[in-house]
Order: C-alpha cells, then sequence, then structure tokens
C-alpha cells in the first residue's frame, strides 16, 4: 500500500516535473523569442539611429562647409567692397583736392583781374590827376584845340551810312572846354551831311575827361577823350608787359 501512494505520488511529480518543465521551457522560449524580437528591434533602430546620426553629421558638416564658403564669400565681398570703397574714397579725395586746386585758381585769377582792374583805374586816376597838374589854362587850351581837330577829323572818316541808320533825338557833344566857333561849324557840318539832315548839338563842359571830345548820337557813342586814350594805352601796355 506505501509503496503504491510512494509510486502514485512519484508519478504524480514527474507529471508535475514535465509539465512545469514544459510551461517554463515554453515561457522561456517565448520571453528568448520576445528578447530577441526586442534585440532585433533595438538592433534595427540603432542602425536607423546611426543612419540618422550619421545623415544629421553629414548634413551638419555640410551646412559647415556651405557656411564656411559663405563666409568666404561674404569675407571675399567685404574685401572687395572695402577696396571699392577704398579707391572711391581717394578718387573722391582727388577730385575734391582737384576741385579746390581749382577752385583756388579761378579765385587766384579772379583777384588778379580785380586787381588788374583796380590797377588800370588807380592809373588813370593818377594819370589825369597828373594832367591836370600838367596842363596849365593856355597848354591845356592848346593841347584840347588840338584833340578836338583831331577828333573832328576822325569823325568825317566815319562811312555815312553807320550814322545815317542811327535813331536819336538828342545829339550831345561833352568837351573839357568850349568849342571854337570854327570847330563847332566844322562838327555841325559833317554831322549834317553824315546823317543827312540839318542837326543841333548840345555842348556840355565836363573839365573831368581833362581834354578831348565824346559824341553822344543816341545810343551811337565816340569817345575821343584824353582819359578813354590813357585807358586803351594802359590795355596796350598790359597786353605788351604781360601784366
Amino acid at each position: 500500500m506505501f509503496i503504491q501512494v510512494l509510486v502514485i505520488q512519484v508519478i504524480i511529480f514527474l507529471v508535475l516535473f514535465i509539465g512545469l518543465r514544459f510551461l517554463f521551457s515554453r515561457q522561456l522560449n517565448l520571453a528568448l523569442q520576445k528578447l530577441q524580437h526586442l534585440q532585433h528591434e533595438n538592433s534595427v533602430k540603432e542602425s536607423e539611429l546611426q543612419d540618422e546620426l550619421d545623415r544629421a553629421k553629414r548634413e551638419a558638416e555640410a551646412e559647415i562647409e556651405m557656411g564656411r564658403e559663405e563666409a568666404n564669400k561674404i569675407k571675399e565681398e567685404a574685401k572687395k567692397t572695402g577696396n571699392f570703397l577704398k579707391i572711391e574714397m581717394e578718387n573722391k579725395g582727388r577730385k575734391e583736392v582737384k576741385n579746390l586746386l581749382e577752385k583756388s585758381i579761378v579765385e587766384i585769377k579772379q583777384n588778379e583781374i580785380s586787381m588788374q582792374k583796380k590797377a588800370v583805374a588807380y592809373s588813370i586816376d593818377i594819370s589825369l590827376h597828373l594832367l591836370k597838374h600838367i596842363f596849365r589854362l593856355p597848354l591845356k587850351h592848346s593841347f584840347h584845340r588840338e584833340l578836338v581837330d583831331e577828333f573832328i577829323n576822325e569823325i568825317d572818316l566815319i562811312e555815312e551810312n553807320r550814322l545815317s541808320a542811327v535813331k536819336f533825338e538828342q545829339i550831345k557833344v561833352i568837351c573839357a572846354c568850349a568849342l571854337e566857333p570854327s570847330q563847332k561849324d566844322r562838327l555841325k557840318a559833317i554831322l549834317d551831311v553824315k546823317l543827312e539832315r540839318d542837326i543841333e548839338f548840345e555842348q556840355e563842359i565836363n573839365e573831368g575827361i581833362i581834354g578831348g571830345v565824346i559824341l553822344k548820337i543816341g545810343t551811337f557813342l565816340v569817345d575821343g577823350s584824353i582819359k578813354n586814350r590813357l585807358t586803351k594805352a594802359l590795355d596796350l601796355i598790359k597786353k605788351d608787359i604781360k601784366f
């Protein structure tokens, strides 16, 4: 009886052992399969992650290279721009210096012309002042008579068509001393012929011209005064000595 119970227990133990082993083996296989599956998934994910990292690395390196190239381009552009600005500033500086020099030259020439005009005017004033003191009354009248005769001769040489076309309402003769009757008659006779009409002229005494005659027929003017002669003489002297 005891042996039978023992045998039954052994059989039950063996059945339980085999059953448990089967169940354990099955669970173990399932666990191993899951573990292998997880390992495979991890391997795939790791490979994908590595690929992603490699791709990201390549993209980053490409972006870095592009950034480096862009930086080099910007550097070159900045260098070119800097050189261009430098050249432009140099050209601008040269142009400004040139303009300043040209402006200075123009101002110097203008000052020279102004000084020349002042010098000429001063010379004329000095000459007139000297002539006033040099020519006493008898000598002054004699010199004036010669100048008037010379002036009348010049009027006589003017072509008639130059005077006949002149429009006028008044004729004025300006002189330092009154014309002599013979000079007045001769000048009137010449003007009658030149102007093709019987004329009368107004005589004005102006001692400031020292000597000579100024004839005004409308806008037509003939200046035979000493002052005008001095001005022309100084202009000729200025040209000769490059004043």
